[in-house]
């Protein structure tokens, strides 16, 4: 579709268009940065996408990636999830560390950070008391927003890890009815038996459909290695052992599911991060097996 590795999630802007936000990073220099991309027309079929000019950067003075990782003098943030609200958008990204040690050594407490928008292009970033982007802490090394409104609350599922052991790994939920107060985490997945390490625990995308809650959980970009896990608690996806709530494998990488203006549902992929964010349609098939 376009070259840009990693994540990325669509939205509709004010102007009509269908915009992206993917997350760009330079190796070298250990930098990495929001852009954003745009179809010509209002339709995710147009083409082809062109940049919107957006390159959003790690802004240390809003205690985002503080101090980074010394080794690498890192500017870090990653993830970028767009949802509109109230008539304005607000974009979820994590703002990798804290200086905030709840864990070993070098893993400090990681963050999720926020930037509010009138029209999905031109962006603010929301100041806490402290004057920071951050709108919660923890548990772990938090990334991978994905957000999704059940009645008067907002839940923002994430990747982590917790007890400052990188070896509880897990997808965690907070709950807020303001996006900018947050509840206490909660976990809500964690099984070894689907990726046993932090990267193996990667890009939760929570959506409900049809009387259940679907989690996609990514294991493996390279190899499009993505399971999918459904119950009918949102709080709850398997903690520990969660064979029954597996459903099934999908050969994807960082999945995540936009509808466009036609009710037509397409899914995003990372599996080929070299190539860049793929997109195709999908229909969801009835499960004859629990029929």
């Amino acid at each position: 579709m376009f070259k840009q590795p990693r994540s990325s999630n669509a939205l509709l802007s004010d102007s009509g268009a269908w915009i992206i936000k993917l997350i760009s990073a330079f190796a070298a220099l250990s930098i990495s940065q929001v852009r954003g991309r745009r179809s010509g027309l209002a339709s995710m079929k147009s083409s082809p996408w062109k940049d919107t000019g957006e390159i959003i950067r790690c802004d240390h003075t809003k205690g985002e990636s503080v101090e980074g990782r010394v080794e690498y003098q890192s500017e870090m943030i990653q993830s970028p999830f767009v949802i509109k609200e109230n008539d304005k958008f607000y974009m979820f990204f994590g703002g990798h560390t804290t200086m905030m040690r709840d864990t070993p050594v070098w893993a400090d407490a990681c963050q999720m950070c926020l930037m509010i928008s009138d029209d999905g292009i031109n962006w603010t970033r929301y100041e806490n008391k402290a004057k920071f982007s951050r709108v919660f802490v923890g548990p772990g090394e938090v990334r991978d927003p994905s957000l999704i409104k059940i009645g008067d609350l907002w839940y923002c599922y994430y990747a982590g890890f917790y007890d400052g052991d990188v070896e509880k790994t897990g997808f965690f939920v907070r709950t807020s009815e303001n996006l900018t107060e947050w509840s206490d985490w909660k976990i809500v997945h964690s099984d070894k038996k689907y990726g046993a390490g932090r990267w193996d625990t990667e890009c939760p995308f929570v959506i409900y459909k049809e009387g259940y809650y679907y989690l996609f959980r990514t294991t493996d970009y390279y190899s499009g290695d993505t399971s999918v896990f459904r119950s009918e608690d949102p709080f709850d996806f398997g903690i520990g052992d969660a064979s029954d709530k597996f459903v099934c494998k999908i050969y994807c990488g960082a999945p995540e599911i936009i509808t466009d203006e036609n009710g037509n549902e397409y899914m995003s992929s990372s599996h080929n991060p070299i190539i860049g964010n793929q997109m195709c349609r999908m229909e969801w098939v009835e499960d004859k097996l629990t029929k």
